[in-house]
């Protein structure tokens, strides 16, 4: 199914995203950046995850942002209130010289209850061609879109490769409680991941991780390479490919957002599931570099379970075992975390305040 999105807003109003406080979100700017962290790619709406392409220029999803005339709530809205949506949400292509570029937009987006905003939330490259996962489809306001894995060309089009909120409806996790309900978000892919011809991407709604094979026949694109949801929602979010060809996941963990809930996974590409290190806070992101050095992003800090639950600084650390060691901080609800082509560390840093439009990727000097 090829589709060109207009870019056209809709102005009309679970957390597994980024998460942002309202407070937080109505701050007219973001605090200045540590020393060792500068801006590679500026003015982005709330930027989530990034490759580098073929050429070597640096691919974006960009969440978007709210509605024009937007407050955020004071508090959870009420249940079962209508969605805040907006179709602003772009894949950005910035070159060199940090010249920004549209390649596909007006793709759906949604404001969480708490201000975060669902939308494009990763890309990947399988050789040449670009892909993206886009949380969106009915419980995010947009049934004219489902969430999963679309196909991006140069041109703009965009092409449905892997629907995962109907996978996750005919295929269920192991165990849900939050499943089924009328906040059942049927899918949340978080971030994704080229190795080998396929697609890998975690879905913080339901606590998997989906294989996409965008060469198989339609209808067998999609498989599940991990079951993680026994015990409680976790929140699957960053992914990273390790040096001993595993997969390496985190998780920001279940509202309220307890501090030391998260932890790194090691799911290797047959599957098997290890616990690697734990003790982590609200963690969205990780990069694993080229000497085994494992690099995490928290979002925000833990309020010991009362609202806002999540407030900032976050801040990029290296786990090893259950002991972490700061890297950078203040940042501004940082999320997903990459090596770049030359060896560095990047983040997706989100945006505050106005129209949104200040989030950025960084690169951390380590």
């Amino acid at each position: 199914m090829l589709r060109r999105i207009p870019a056209v807003a809709v102005a009309t109003v679970m957390l597994a995203s980024a998460i942002v406080p309202a407070s937080v979100a109505a701050q007219p700017a973001p605090p200045p950046l540590p020393s060792n962290v500068q801006v590679v790619a500026g003015g982005l709406l709330n930027p989530r995850g990034f490759t580098w392409g073929p050429e070597g220029d640096l691919y974006v999803a960009e969440a978007g942002s709210p509605p024009a005339g937007y407050k955020p709530p004071q508090g959870p809205p009420a249940p079962g209130g209508p969605p805040v949506t907006n179709n602003n949400g772009r894949i950005s292509r910035i070159d060199a010289s940090g010249a920004r570029t549209t390649i596909a937009d007006g793709l759906p987006t949604m404001v969480g209850p708490l201000s975060d905003m669902l939308g494009p939330a990763g890309v990947a490259f399988i050789d040449d061609t670009l892909y993206a996962i886009i949380s969106a489809g009915p419980a995010h306001g947009h049934p004219e879109f489902a969430g999963g894995v679309y196909r991006i060309g140069m041109d703009g089009s965009v092409a449905l490769v892997a629907d995962t909120d109907s996978y996750n409806v005919a295929n269920p996790p192991i165990s849900c409680s939050h499943c089924g309900g009328a906040g059942d978000e049927l899918s949340n892919p978080y971030d994704i991941l080229a190795v080998d011809g396929k697609l890998y991407i975690t879905d913080g709604n339901k606590d998997v991780i989906h294989v996409v094979d965008p060469s198989a026949p339609e209808g067998e694109r999609i498989s599940r390479l991990a079951d993680v949801s026994p015990g409680g929602h976790k929140v699957l979010t960053g992914l990273s490919l390790g040096t001993d060809g595993s997969l390496y996941a985190t998780n920001l963990g279940p509202l309220p957002f307890r501090a030391g809930v998260g932890m790194v996974r090691q799911i290797t590409l047959d599957g098997e599931v290890s616990e690697i290190s734990a003790g982590l806070t609200a963690a969205t992101g990780i990069a694993i570099a080229s000497d085994g050095t494992m690099y995490v992003a928290e979002i925000a800090t833990s309020t010991g379970g009362q609202p806002p639950f999540l407030a900032p600084p976050g801040r990029v650390l290296i786990a090893a075992d259950d002991a972490v060691t700061t890297m950078a901080t203040p940042l501004m609800f940082p999320t997903i975390t990459r090596i770049g082509p030359d060896g560095a560390l990047y983040v997706a840093n989100f945006s505050v305040g106005g129209d949104q439009s200040n989030g950025a990727i960084v690169r951390v000097n380590t």
